[in-house]
C-alpha cells in the first residue's frame, strides 16, 4: 500500500516534521511505500475561483503550477496524510492554499445535489501540533480538517493531535507509541 505525506509546516525539521517521521517509519517498517512532499518546496497559489476547472479536464486545475503534480501524486496513493502545526487556529497558509486548490478535484454537481469527487472513498488522516490547548485553537483546524474530508467524500483515516507541544521533548516515548498505533490504523 502507498501513502502520501503532505507536511505543511514551513519549518522541515520542526515538531510536526519529527511526529511525522515516526508515522513514516512505522509505515516503512510495515512494508508500505511512503511519498513525503514538503510543500514548502513547492510553487504554487491558492485557488483563484476562476471555475476553469469545471469547464476543462475534471480533477485538474487550469493553472499550471506544482499544485497539479502534488495532487496527482495524491490521487495515486491509498491513503494521504496532512500534517501541519496549528497558526493561527488553522492551517498554516502554504497547505490552505493547497487544501482550497483541492476544489478542482471536486466534479459537477448530480442531480441529487451531491458532488462527484476525485477523492472520493480515499483515506484521509491529519497530524497536527499545537503549542496551545485544544479548546478555542487547534479544535478549529479538526472541525475544518473533517469538513474537507466530508465536503470531499473520502474516508476519516482519524486524527494525530500533539497539543500543549513545546519541542522535541514533547515527542516523548508515550506519544511515539501513539504515533505507531495511529500509523498502523491507516489502512484500516
Amino acid at each position: 500500500m502507498r501513502a502520501m505525506t503532505l507536511l505543511g509546516s514551513p519549518r522541515k525539521k520542526g515538531n510536526t516534521a519529527q511526529l511525522l517521521e515516526v508515522v513514516e517509519a512505522t509505515l516503512r517498517t510495515d512494508g508500505h511505500d511512503v511519498d513525503r512532499a514538503n510543500v514548502v518546496d513547492y510553487d504554487y497559489g491558492g485557488c483563484r475561483e476562476c471555475y476553469g476547472c469545471k469547464q476543462g479536464e475534471f480533477g485538474h486545475c487550469i493553472v499550471e503550477d506544482d499544485a497539479n503534480g502534488l495532487l496527482d501524486r495524491a490521487l495515486e496513493a491509498d491513503v494521504i496524510v496532512l500534517a501541519a502545526p496549528v497558526f493561527s487556529c488553522g492551517f498554516p497558509a502554504e497547505m490552505k492554499a493547497l487544501l482550497d486548490r483541492m476544489f478542482c478535484l471536486v466534479g459537477p454537481e448530480q442531480e441529487d445535489g451531491a458532488c462527484v469527487t476525485k477523492l472520493s472513498g480515499k483515506r484521509i488522516a491529519l497530524v497536527m501540533t499545537l503549542a496551545g490547548p485544544m479548546e478555542n485553537n487547534g479544535d478549529i483546524m479538526v472541525r475544518a480538517f473533517d469538513t474537507l474530508v466530508e465536503f470531499m467524500a473520502a474516508k476519516h483515516a482519524g486524527h494525530l493531535i500533539l497539543s500543549l507541544c513545546q519541542g522535541p521533548s514533547s515527542i516523548d516515548e508515550t506519544v511515539r507509541a501513539e504515533a505507531v498505533e495511529f500509523a498502523r490504523g491507516l489502512f484500516d
